[in-house]
């Protein structure tokens, strides 16, 4: 683990539980006050952590235990605005012994700007992990994260690169370095930062989390 990691990861847990919280507003409604900053850049997002609201939204209405969310699918319509709240409003489609089905739709300033459908599963006898399987594709053959530069390398090598479209996305992967703690490496830099217009847009990176979570992230899902 690296010092920088180190300081970032000892608020890790109470930095997750802000993105996700939700303050209830009656039957299956729920509003997130979250913010972040926006940027030149980047004014709004179309962020993993609208994704994550949505579904603790809707594990908040799956009232028995031992279900876990083993299927979602969502759309992202409209940017996130930075600095207004964004309601949550929950659907309740079917609940059985073994699967409930959920729909949420988040609101923000009147406008939907993101849908999504969910699906728990609960089987008696088995673990949360027991039901998370997972189909994995085949792995490309690459190099070893161990054998690339870290992101904060390659950002210094290309740093005084003059060009306005490469900085926006320089600009983008050092937001992305400084404020969370992950750790990034591309297995192609160059492709991920200077893809040419109507270039395959493929990006292999090798991400982890820059320290020990523990059980963390389990706990966020159950």
């Amino acid at each position: 683990m690296t010092a920088a990691g180190d300081k970032r990861l000892t608020s890790i847990h109470g930095f997750l539980q802000d993105v996700i919280h939700l303050d209830s507003r009656g039957k299956n409604q729920f509003v997130s006050t979250y913010t972040f900053l926006p940027t030149k850049y980047h004014p709004g997002g179309y962020g993993g952590d609208l994704l994550a609201q949505c579904a603790e939204a809707c594990r908040r209405t799956v009232e028995e235990d031992g279900f876990v969310m083993h299927s979602v699918h969502g759309y992202f319509l409209r940017p996130r605005k930075a600095d207004s709240p964004v309601t949550f409003q929950v659907t309740s489609l079917r609940d059985s012994t073994a699967f409930a089905s959920r729909s949420v739709l988040a609101h923000q300033d009147g406008k939907i700007i993101f849908s999504m459908q969910a699906s728990f599963h609960h089987e008696k006898g088995e673990t949360p992990i027991d039901i998370l399987k997972w189909q994995y594709p085949e792995m490309p053959i690459v190099k070893a994260p161990e054998d690339l530069e870290s992101m904060s390398d390659t950002m210094t090598r290309y740093k005084d690169y003059d060009d306005d479209v490469r900085q926006n996305r320089l600009m983008m992967f050092r937001n992305i370095n400084k404020l969370l703690p992950v750790e990034l490496r591309s297995v192609c830099p160059e492709s991920s930062l200077f893809r040419a217009k109507g270039q395959e847009k493929l990006e292999v990176v090798w991400i982890r989390m820059d320290g020990d979570l523990g059980i963390v992230h389990f706990n966020m899902v159950n």
